[in-house]
């Protein structure tokens, strides 16, 4: 069982995705925004971020900047209804991208091929 954040500024969407997480049987955490994803992973430890990209406050790529910045190396998949964009996180890069909507099925998918790829020490 993996510790999963899911950050969506939707809440209508954060706790649907939060409920099918919870479906594949991984413990769940949830924020609105960067910052308050940032103010979570404070207290909890987690084992993969699931992050929206576009959200007010601070977005997915802010997040990701932030997190890798500070040497974080979480994986991160990031969801959006506008498509991958190019060049939105600079250097750094997603473990896995999701186009939304997507399927029970789709996130499944990204979320198991995600944690099979992290080394576990």
């Amino acid at each position: 069982m993996a510790c999963v954040l899911v950050v969506d500024d939707e809440l209508v969407v954060r706790d649907l995705v939060m409920r099918m997480v919870k479906i594949m049987r991984h413990q769940v955490y949830g924020a609105e925004n960067g910052v308050a994803a940032l103010s979570v992973l404070d207290k909890v430890p987690v084992d993969l971020i699931l992050s929206d990209l576009r959200m007010p406050v601070m977005d997915g790529a802010g997040l990701l900047t932030a997190l890798r910045t500070q040497g974080d190396q979480t994986p991160f998949i990031a969801m959006s209804g506008y498509g991958r964009q190019t060049g939105m996180f600079g250097i750094f890069s997603v473990d896995d991208f999701i186009d939304k909507p997507f399927m029970l099925s789709d996130l499944t998918a990204a979320v198991n091929r995600v944690l099979a790829s992290k080394v576990t020490v």
